[in-house]
């Protein structure tokens, strides 16, 4: 019985840090990025993206993290597909050979 619920405990434990570190992954890339003239700029939060340029809403949709690898998701004619892909470090976001700094 007693290794019944250390074992139940246990499989409990693990879940939970697993979820707590998928909800650490993308949360630590949140913030607004800026391009070097800080005329572009692409704000990230809660999985959603969004890119503006002079302050002008361009695009919008979602993102992926999967370590330092961040793919912006968009959909159109009602299907989500890919955007762009790249890095995501030390405040840095470079996409397509674009970097942007938090």
């Amino acid at each position: 019985m007693k290794k019944t619920i250390l074992s139940i405990v246990s499989i409990a434990l693990v879940c939970v840090t697993l979820l707590a570190l998928v909800a650490c992954g993308s949360s630590g890339v949140e913030g607004t990025y800026s391009d070097e003239s800080g005329a572009s700029k692409i704000k990230l939060k809660g999985g959603e993206w969004t890119q503006t340029l002079l302050d002008n809403e361009l695009l919008s949709g979602t993102y992926e993290v999967d370590g330092n690898k961040i793919t912006l998701k968009y959909n159109i004619l009602g299907e989500e597909t890919t955007y762009a892909t790249g890095t995501v470090e030390g405040g840095k976001l470079t996409i397509n050979g674009v970097t942007f700094s938090k």
